[in-house]
């Protein structure tokens, strides 16, 4: 009986620590972008671990900065 008991206790830790691994942040990653005209801007672009080509992506200017889009029809 005692063996069924510490298998709630067990397989409670084993799913917390699963769960804790599973969740992660998008963060915003130092990058430049360079628009149509050729200006390049040092900026934050939001890394969003993306499948397939992107048709916009916000970046900041600074850590503290509102996000801002940019769609890839302005950029090169």
């Amino acid at each position: 009986m005692k063996l069924i008991t510490m298998k709630k206790p067990l397989l409670l830790v084993c799913f917390i620590i699963l769960s804790v691994n599973t969740f992660s942040q998008i963060t915003f990653e130092k990058s430049y972008f360079v628009d149509d005209s050729g200006v390049k801007t040092e900026c934050l672009i939001k890394n969003m671990d993306w499948k397939d080509s992107p048709t916009d992506f916000k970046y900041k200017l600074s850590e503290n900065d509102i996000p801002k889009t940019v769609s890839i029809n302005t950029v090169k």
